[in-house]
């Protein structure tokens, strides 16, 4: 079995074992805290490999919970008018964090929208529902 870590993870993996190393010695305490820390860092950002089965389906592009399902008006300005499926995938934090692509297609556009710092657990498709 092959454990591999996410390469935006590996910054924060290494600083904390440098730590741990250096503070084990003079403070005991603090360096188990920095390689359980460091433990932690790597469960968070693991990446493992999945297996994608070859008929022709649509895969979950991340692990999760599913929340929402619906049709909402985008959010972006541009498509007002627009009705787009919505599927909303919550992930905490003993989730894989590393999102893949679930269909084969060409990405056009990427649009970039500033988000709120609120509880992702809440119920946010009443908000997209009264735009409807």
């Amino acid at each position: 079995m092959q454990i591999k870590i996410h390469k935006e993870g590996w910054v924060y993996f290494i600083i904390s074992i440098i730590i741990s190393i250096i503070v084990l010695p003079l403070f005991p305490f603090v360096g188990i805290f920095f390689f359980i820390l460091s433990i932690y860092i790597f469960y968070f950002f693991r990446d493992p490999n999945r297996s994608i089965p070859l008929e022709d389906l649509v895969v979950s592009p991340a692990d999760g919970i599913v929340t929402f399902i619906g049709e909402v008006v985008s959010p972006i300005d541009t498509y007002k008018e627009k009705k787009f499926i919505k599927i909303s995938i919550f992930l905490n934090i003993f989730n894989v964090h590393v999102n893949r692509l679930p269909i084969k297609g060409l990405v056009k556009s990427i649009n970039y929208i500033h988000g709120k710092f609120i509880n992702a657990t809440l119920d946010k498709s009443s908000e997209d529902n009264e735009r409807n």
